[in-house]
């Protein structure tokens, strides 16, 4: 379910620095284990509130289209996006 975790926590970057001695935290920019796993959480949750509101909103406008112009539009419609 979360296999997309790991690269958010790659892709953080805080002020404290990395010290090859002490275990990975799981960026190459941050230092801090807890700084990473926090902006990781945050990205997910963000981007998690953004799939939810797509599905708030996508969903009923696909259902007007396909009542509109037939499911063969909607689907075909939902594979361009």
């Amino acid at each position: 379910r979360n296999a997309e975790l790991p690269l958010f926590r790659a892709a953080a970057v805080c002020a404290a620095p990395v010290n090859r001695s002490h275990p990975f935290s799981g960026s190459f920019h941050c230092g801090s284990l807890e700084g990473v796993v926090r902006s990781g959480q945050a990205v997910e949750g963000d981007l998690t509130t953004v799939r939810l509101l797509a599905h708030v909103v996508g969903g009923p406008a696909f259902g007007v289209l396909s009542d509109r112009r037939g499911r063969r539009c909607a689907v075909a419609t939902s594979f361009l996006l």
